[in-house]
């Protein structure tokens, strides 16, 4: 054993298609874990249960985008080119930079 440890950052790129709940967005990379990246489909939805009132609330792509929960929605069609740029930029940032834990590689 040489005893270099080394780490290395991976990019964190979300993509939610569908429908999602509070909880499980939050466990699937959601915004309150930070990724570095986060788009959704036209017909994607969050549903949160509010504390105070009870019933769920549900927030498609388009209201995610203008609070910016997402960075942008995106057509299942774009979704491979999307997804390409987004690792190409992310590739663009030193491995230096992603190993000091950086959380925001690229926001549009």
């Amino acid at each position: 054993s040489s005893g270099i440890n080394a780490e290395y950052g991976v990019p964190k790129i979300t993509l939610i298609t569908g429908q999602t709940s509070g909880h499980a967005y939050l466990a699937m990379n959601g915004q309150g874990l930070q990724p570095d990246l986060c788009f959704h489909w036209p017909g994607a939805s969050i549903s949160c249960t509010d504390h105070v009132t009870g019933p769920s609330h549900v927030t498609d792509a388009w209201e995610c985008a203008s609070n910016m929960v997402c960075d942008d929605v995106i057509l299942p069609s774009e979704t491979r080119e999307v997804l390409r740029l987004s690792l190409l930029a992310a590739g663009a940032f030193s491995s230096d930079h992603l190993r000091r834990g950086h959380n925001s590689v690229l926001k549009f």
